[in-house]
């Protein structure tokens, strides 16, 4: 459970960029003030002598005590003056401080060995970007997703629930599978169904949720995962770590499956990969709009049915959702 290294080193590279443009502007600040005012430079100077004055005291064995007292009122001296020239310009006693965007760790992402709030922050922001989802993860969560979308009165296939009811169970099948996702043996989840029924919505919820908890996920559509190990079998991916992330996230959602150009070597990569990740108990959703028959013709069944034994099968029904959000429309 912790967030890819990718992420953590492009924080860590967000943070000493940082650190550097601080100390930039700091200095730009100086070379203001110094060229108005020499005598600032000065007291700067005279502020970093006393340290070395110290330095040389203790290792020639000198009277530590009577020159620390020195340095302290000579310092005491040495800033307020600095405080009364920097009045003379109308600029505040500070001034010439580095102005770290986090007063509390001066931008270094963490306080006596601890993570500092700013840092986790942007760990999730990063998290959210490199997981491919965008803006959904914003926009799409579980406290979003509304039944009401759902016939209360067409009953589904088998004649024993309505929409509503079958996605009222399978809202809270998903909820738990990301509630319970360090704990519950569960390996994955199967969406199916036709285009607009809430399958992204809720993936993009799962993944919300895994991430504000310092999860690792990825989403990617199946084309373009089949693609790049496409890409890779011949020697032509330019970033060959891309492949680990498939299967090293915590979680990996495959969108769209079924929409890829089918091969034996599609299902092959398809069988490795979600193969793998089981495993090494790593979870998976996949989401598609076949129904389950059309995925066995496509992939076969022996493939199919060693995957997803040990996935939820979960059948999205109803009315286009994106259609009736445009139209204002929702169900009875």
């Amino acid at each position: 459970m912790a967030y890819q290294r990718e992420v953590y080193r492009a924080v860590e590279e967000q943070f000493a960029a940082r650190r550097r443009e601080n100390e930039s502007e700091r200095q730009r600040r100086k070379d203001e003030v110094y060229a108005k005012l020499p005598r600032l430079r000065e007291i700067e100077r005279e502020i970093a002598q006393t340290s070395i004055a110290l330095t040389r005291t203790i290792l020639r064995g000198g009277p530590v005590k009577e020159t620390v007292k020195k340095i302290k009122e000579s310092n005491m001296a040495l800033r307020a003056e600095r405080t009364e020239l920097l009045a003379e310009l109308s600029l505040p006693y500070d001034y010439l401080d580095v102005k770290p965007h986090c007063r509390r760790c001066g931008d270094e992402g963490f306080v006596g060995g601890r993570m500092c709030g700013c840092f986790a922050r942007e760990l999730k922001k990063a998290a959210y970007e490199m997981s491919n989802l965008g803006g959904a993860l914003r926009d799409q969560s579980f406290k979003n997703f509304k039944l009401d979308y759902y016939s209360d009165e067409a009953k589904v296939t088998d004649g024993k629930l309505t929409e509503r009811e079958l996605m009222s169970k399978n809202y809270e099948t998903v909820k738990k599978f990301a509630e319970g996702f360090d704990t519950d043996r569960m390996l994955g989840l199967l969406f199916f169904g036709g285009p607009g029924l809430g399958k992204t919505h809720l993936s993009t919820a799962v993944a919300r949720e895994l991430i504000d908890s310092g999860h690792s996920v990825v989403y990617e559509t199946a084309p373009d995962i089949f693609a790049k190990y496409e890409r890779e079998r011949f020697g032509r991916l330019d970033q060959p770590g891309d492949l680990d992330q498939y299967e090293q996230t915590d979680l990996l959602i495959v969108d769209d499956l079924g929409t890829e150009f089918s091969s034996p070597f599609v299902q092959s990569v398809f069988f490795s990969l979600v193969n793998s990740r089981m495993i090494h108990g790593r979870k998976t959703i996949v989401s598609t709009n076949l129904a389950l028959k059309d995925l066995s013709v496509r992939y076969g069944e022996k493939i199919i049915s060693r995957i997803f034994g040990e996935f939820g099968m979960l059948h999205f029904v109803g009315t286009d959702v994106r259609a009736q959000k445009r139209r204002g429309q929702t169900r009875r």
